[in-house]
């Protein structure tokens, strides 16, 4: 119905919000994956941290590591992979932002667009308004409505998208 709403205004103007949100989808499939595959490729090391701490802070292994001095090594083995696996999370988060900024920014440009174009088709012609300030109000409250339906949509797909992965690589174990 908001779209309905929109196309008296303008026939486009819902084609424009939703083509803008596209590469907002798009990202968000990366980011999804790219984040799945950094949580994979740190598998061992979460490993390696878990088991770490868990010998120097349990009670069944404190004795051991205070008998044989194996609290540094175990210390310095939960360093190496924190080392690693920030440097590769961080790594991510840089590619995730180089991806996002350009998206986020083509989706609120159309966004913006759309209201300016609303508020500009209520201007004067002839001595006589366009639009009336309630019409403005319903056009802008679709704007607004329509794209929290689109980021929604677009958080839904990256979730599947998400999911897909883990059910294909669990089909591959």
């Amino acid at each position: 119905t908001l779209i309905a709403v929109l196309t008296t205004l303008a026939w486009w103007l819902p084609l424009v919000l939703v083509v803008t949100s596209v590469p907002s989808v798009w990202v968000m499939g990366e980011l999804y994956e790219m984040g799945w595959k950094v949580l994979l490729a740190n598998q061992a090391n979460t490993r390696r941290m878990r088991y770490s701490s868990q010998v120097l802070m349990s009670d069944v292994s404190a004795k051991e590591v205070k008998l044989f001095g194996l609290g540094e090594f175990f210390k310095a083995q939960y360093r190496i992979a924190f080392a690693d696996m920030h440097k590769q999370m961080n790594q991510a988060r840089l590619k995730q932002g180089l991806l996002s900024i350009p998206a986020a920014l083509m989706n609120a440009g159309g966004g913006i667009y759309a209201f300016w174009w609303v508020l500009r088709s209520s201007l004067r012609v002839g001595g006589t308004a366009i639009l009336s300030a309630g019409d403005i109000t319903l056009f802008v409250q679709s704007l607004g409505g329509i794209q929290s339906y689109l980021a929604g949509i677009i958080n839904y797909i990256g979730s599947l998208h998400e999911y897909l992965l883990f059910f294909a690589r669990l089909q591959t174990f």
